[in-house]
């Protein structure tokens, strides 16, 4: 039988402040470090998130926290498994005399789980693309509610938001096939650690004023400015490198005729030659063999093409 490659989806790993009265400055509070150890405390049994549907209850935890560097690069990576849990189903039940609506609670219960990779020199995140990770945003809420009760647990002002990072130039494309952009409406998070040069200024300005979410809502019937550098063309640059909230707005004239369009929702998808299960199987081990750090190298190498890096901040 041919071994399952390797798929996943790519998310930017963004700060939060966790509620306005203990924000932190602009920027975010929280340094790599600190993150390693909020990854590291969500993996801790306290911490999970209880989904309930119609006819099933699933139980979501974070469990094999494992941290890897690479000397070679100085790429520093954390890594951990998502796991979901089928706790109780409800439905109907087989009797003597025919059939009775009822529960089941297994235990213990059958887990499903997806592997995600945390590039921390980059602030990437490489999600396992499983038939329980589809670009619905369940787990993502799951994860990231984890995260939160790890950082409240340690006492950080910050927490980890994920957001999908588009296809390379998927935003500009779209900015750029207007002939007249009439509107753009977008809501943009302080750039952390990657920033290209032709959104440098909006992000100076965004750090001297303290800014860490940035909603726009530019508007102009005649055309906004498409010149690369100006505020319209620097904020859809810096959406298109994952600092954003959402979805990017565009209206105006494309192809002849007034659109709408929509762009961003989707995370951009790598896809590796590699054996997933020996891979995985790999990692849930204490110390992971040569072939996991191979592989999650090779994750690291994909994200660097499906996204190039930029400029550093400095």
């Amino acid at each position: 039988m041919r071994p399952k490659a390797f798929e996943f989806l790519l998310y930017r790993l963004t700060l939060e402040p966790i509620g306005e009265r203990d924000a932190g400055p602009a920027g975010g509070t929280l340094r790599n470090l600190e993150i390693v150890r909020m990854l590291h405390e969500a993996a801790s049994p306290e911490h999970s998130y209880t989904q309930e549907t119609s006819t099933n209850r699933y139980r979501w935890d974070v469990r094999n926290f494992k941290g890897i560097i690479f000397p070679s690069n100085d790429r520093e990576m954390a890594c951990f498994f998502i796991a979901r849990s089928r706790t109780m189903e409800s439905g109907a039940i087989v009797t003597d005399t025919g059939f009775r609506d009822g529960e089941t609670e297994p235990d213990p219960p059958l887990a499903d789980r997806a592997f995600v990779v945390f590039d921390l020199t980059r602030h990437l995140v490489a999600v396992e693309r499983r038939a329980f990770v589809p670009q619905s945003n369940r787990w993502k809420i799951a994860v990231e509610d984890i995260l939160l009760q790890a950082a409240l647990q340690l006492g950080y002002r910050d927490t980890v938001v994920l957001e999908p990072q588009p296809a390379q130039d998927e935003i500009l494309s779209v900015f750029r096939s207007f002939s007249r952009l009439t509107r753009l409406k977008l809501s943009l998070k302080l750039p952390n650690p990657e920033l290209s040069n032709l959104s440098r200024l909006l992000f100076d300005e965004m750090r001297e004023s303290r800014i860490r979410d940035y909603k726009q809502d530019m508007h102009n019937p005649a055309g906004l400015s498409q010149q690369e550098g100006l505020i319209p063309h620097a904020s859809a640059d810096i959406a298109q490198n994952g600092y954003k909230k959402g979805t990017v707005s565009f209206e105006g004239i494309r192809d002849g005729r007034f659109q709408k369009i929509d762009a961003g929702a989707e995370a951009a998808r790598g896809i590796l030659p590699l054996d997933r299960d020996l891979f995985v199987e790999s990692m849930r081990a204490e110390e992971p063999p040569g072939v996991a750090e191979t592989a999650v190298d090779m994750i690291t190498a994909e994200t660097d093409r499906l996204l190039p890096p930029p400029g550093r901040i400095q």
